[in-house]
């Protein structure tokens, strides 16, 4: 698995490139789903799912890192 700061330049960079297709919190959590699947499942429909919520972003963020694998 890819590190913490790897994974949000990864959400960043595909977003800044994507020509903004797709917002923010979509990108996150479809990279998300591609790279911790058990996690996004976890997340998925829940109190911390950024997909339809920008708004949320920086909290899946600050959860994820704290919780991202070593």
């Amino acid at each position: 698995m890819i590190s913490f700061k790897n994974f949000v330049d990864l959400v960043d960079d595909s977003y800044y490139q994507g020509s903004f297709e797709l917002r923010h919190g979509q990108t996150l959590m479809n990279l998300l789903n591609n790279i911790w699947l058990e996690k996004y499942k976890k997340i998925s429909g829940g109190e911390y799912d950024c997909f339809y919520d920008d708004g949320k972003v920086s909290i899946l963020l600050e959860k994820l890192e704290k919780e991202w694998p070593a």
